[in-house]
């Protein structure tokens, strides 16, 4: 993608701390004119900040370790696994040639630190090739982080200025969606502002196609990762007859066309 643009169009080391119209303000003072200022600056956007104020990114309850890991044959190809414990989950996939990607969730208060010891510990009993998987990653491959989202905006841009993203819609990961709904947005705010129409109003078209979906999403993410961190005996068993259940693979099947059968304008 970087080949395919001008030399002098991508910039790194630049911080925005904030944004006048549609000219984006660097830490170092400089100023940045464009005709738009799109903010695709993450859960803690500084232009989601100047347009709607400071406040902070919301936790979900659980904290989240990943890693990536060579492949040892232990997951057969083309398949993935995602397990559901007691306040836990596991998913493990492959993520390139010759790697594995996985991931352990525990509910815990917010900055809880730990290890690759403290993941081992939690898995240990797991059925294989979970236990194995997390002891062959090295320590200095495996992070942490608490999973945060923000709740849905009822706008998104003000002028010249709109947000994309995670600036707009950070979601908590348990539907997988976020680079896939960052994509959609680029696609539908290029397509709006191909249209023969003023800046603003182009951008205002954009947000009002893509906040209903987006929204939708972030809520349905919060709710899914509600129900597979549950820890209580009785709502986990609840929750894994209901899944089992022809109703649980026809919500399921639903939940997957709503996500992956979605129009986009062709450019």
């Amino acid at each position: 993608m970087l080949q395919t643009l001008p030399p002098w169009s991508v910039r790194t080391g630049a911080r925005c701390i904030g944004f006048e119209q549609s000219t984006a303000i660097l830490e170092d003072g400089e100023r940045v004119e464009a005709d738009v200022l799109v903010g695709a600056d993450g859960i803690a956007s500084a232009i989601r900040q100047a347009l709607h104020g400071k406040a902070a990114p919301v936790y979900a309850g659980y904290t989240c370790w990943r890693g990536i890991c060579r492949d040892d044959g232990s997951l057969p190809d083309g398949s993935a696994i995602l397990a559901v414990g007691h306040g836990m989950q596991c998913g493990i996939w492959h993520c390139g040639e010759g790697q594995i990607y996985w991931f352990v969730t525990k509910n815990a208060p917010e900055g809880t630190a730990g290890g690759k010891a403290e993941v081992l510990a939690l898995c240990r009993n797991w059925a294989p090739p979970i236990p194995g998987v997390v002891e062959s990653t090295p320590s200095d491959s495996i992070i942490q982080n608490d999973i945060l989202d923000r709740p849905p905006l009822r706008k998104w841009g003000l002028g010249r200025a709109t947000l994309l993203g995670d600036a707009a819609h950070a979601a908590t990961p348990n539907l997988g969606q976020g680079a896939c709904q960052a994509l959609e947005d680029a696609v539908v705010l290029a397509h709006c502002l191909r249209a023969e129409q003023p800046v603003d109003a182009a951008l205002r078209a954009y947000e009002r196609l893509r906040i209903p979906r987006t929204a939708a999403i972030v809520n349905n993410s919060r709710r899914t990762g509600r129900i597979l961190q549950l820890d209580q005996p009785a709502l986990e068993w609840l929750r894994n007859s209901v899944s089992a259940s022809p109703l649980g693979r026809r919500m399921e099947r639903r939940l997957f066309r709503q996500l992956l059968f979605y129009p986009l304008p062709k450019l």
